[in-house]
């Protein structure tokens, strides 16, 4: 078992809330924590940084660029200026709240990153899944003016676009689609993350996405059902215009640019996200806030009025958790991060810069509003947000690690005997139980491998052993280091297990590969 080190305990953050930043946007005033949790942290001292690749000199930006700029750190804002290869959505979208439909404008401009000319895009239209239980149609596609015949392939789930002439390995091109959506209605929501519930539009995976690429070619099988994520994709940057009835309040990934009263009474906003992996919409007329900032980013916790307590101590989790994994792993490189409460399962799932946080952990008290599942999806940010992975081929890899950085987060924030408690309920209980009743099983399986039995407990809890195994093989400074290493080399791209274990065995020194098939890719046990 590790526990925090003289190292580890230079790497803290500030916990006091003057210290972080965090102080109230709105009525409500934060909550006082309860008192098992400290409230006096060491000094911290903060790794050197890792060297930032510096951009070629470019004689101009373009507009856009300086658009994206607007959602990254200063520190962060010149990353733009090398990732001009990524596909950039450029998207209008009309919610039509009495019918609960979406209608779409979207632009893609994309670019072929591969070795190999292509001779057709493909998008997922994700609402199509039967885990969404809603509908999407494209109505028209188009590339430099010209209507193009697409085709709807795997039960309408993906669509074809053939393009007029192949692509060349670093050509670009831009293809314009219209598509319209319906958002189901239900009375409480369970694993829906497209819907409308309790008045609130929760608009997850809502656009035609652009299929990832690999070496096994396009990315378009998914599981169904609701184990897991479903979407991989890779960043991209997104100006999205969304317009609605002005009474309405939308949040969104990346940040508020702008807003327009139109001719008609309705409100245009414009939002500008940076290098994202995708893009999650609210819109509602319920919620109240409370505002913190740490370093160069704003946390917001958006709540129901009922639950003003775990509104603002949602927001000290956030801050907290946010401030530790930035010493820890690397800079942040948003400017924003929001927590928004749903009306959702009994815990909470990520997008960039977007956690959705179910209605359940605000008003349950055994879940001490959420904390646990908070803490995790914060860690998120790092391992998917901006280290992202195949979610549906080794969704391991960032779950496992988010796990993991949530067990330091106790360890390090936390009352020991409350830590060492809540560890235990959430990592050793649920996988030893789990293989008293079916024996062990692997944490290296694709989601489709998975039940609902044994995701959890082997995805994430053993998975989280094996990050905890390796901390303990490593040691502290060279755990630090390659996670660091990892994170830096890996931004904004896909990481694979194989990119990990080499980035690892060149901070340990030594090989890691028996260590690793054991944990990962076998059932030996933990």
């Amino acid at each position: 078992m590790i526990r925090t080190s003289s190292f580890l305990l230079l790497v803290l953050l500030c916990a006091l809330a003057t210290a972080c930043g965090v102080q109230a946007t709105a009525s409500p005033t934060p909550a006082v924590l309860p008192s098992s949790t400290p409230r006096e942290i060491p000094s911290t001292v903060t790794p050197t940084p890792l060297p930032t690749p510096t951009p070629s000199p470019s004689p101009a930006i373009p507009d856009w660029m300086i658009q994206q700029q607007m959602a990254m750190t200063q520190a962060a804002g010149s990353d733009i200026q090398v990732l001009e290869h990524l596909t950039r959505y450029d998207i209008d979208l009309a919610i039509g709240v009495e019918s609960l439909t979406l209608m779409g404008k979207q632009v893609t401009w994309y670019t072929n990153n591969e070795g190999v000319p292509l001779d057709e895009l493909y998008f997922n239209l994700f609402p199509n899944s039967s885990r969404f239980a809603a509908s999407m149609e494209i109505t028209s596609a188009s590339i430099g003016g010209q209507d193009i015949a697409f085709a709807y392939e795997l039960d309408h789930k993906a669509v074809k676009v053939p393009l007029p002439q192949p692509l060349q390995p670093g050509q670009s091109t831009s293809v314009n689609l219209e598509f319209r959506a319906r958002v189901p209605f239900v009375q409480e929501n369970h694993y829906l993350v497209f819907v409308f519930a309790q008045g609130v539009f929760s608009l997850g995976d809502w656009h035609p996405m652009v299929a990832v690429y690999d070496d096994d070619g396009w990315n378009l099988e998914y599981p169904e059902g609701t184990v897991g994520e479903i979407v991989y994709s890779e960043s991209a940057f997104y100006t999205v215009r969304v317009t609605m009835p002005i009474e309405l309040q939308v949040l969104a990934t990346g940040v508020e640019a702008e807003g327009t009263v139109n001719s008609d009474g309705s409100l245009t906003v414009v939002y500008y996200s940076g290098p994202v992996r995708d893009f999650h919409i609210v819109i509602s007329d319920r919620y109240e806030v409370v505002s913190g900032t740490v370093g160069g980013t704003t946390i917001n916790s958006y709540y129901w009025p009922e639950h003003e307590t775990c509104g603002a101590e949602i927001l000290w989790f956030a801050s907290v958790a946010f401030n530790l994994y930035s010493q820890l792993f690397g800079p942040y490189p948003f400017t924003e991060l929001d927590l928004v409460e749903a009306d959702l399962w009994p815990w909470a799932i990520e997008w960039p810069g977007f956690i959705l946080v179910g209605e359940p952990l605000y008003s349950d008290p055994q879940e001490v509003c959420g904390e646990w599942h908070v803490v995790h999806e914060v860690a998120h940010q790092w391992w998917y947000s901006v280290v992202g992975n195949d979610q549906v081929d080794e969704p391991w890899l960032d779950e496992a690690l988010a796990n993991y950085s949530t067990v330091l987060y106790y360890r390090m924030v936390r009352d020991p005997e409350i830590a060492e408690a809540t560890i235990n309920e959430h990592i050793h209980q649920r996988y030893e139980a789990y293989v008293r009743a079916y024996g062990d099983g692997i944490v290296g399986g694709a989601t489709r491998d998975y039940s609902r039995s044994s995701y959890y407990p082997l995805v994430y809890a053993k998975g989280a052993l094996f990050f905890e195994a390796l901390h303990e093989l490593m040691g502290d400074e060279a755990f630090f280091e390659g996670l660091r290493r990892y994170y830096q080399e890996h931004k904004y791209g896909v990481a694979t297990p194989e990119g990990l274990l080499a980035i690892m065995e060149q901070a340990h020194g030594e090989p890691l590969h028996d260590f690793y098939e054991h944990w990962i890719l076998s059932a030996e046990g933990a």
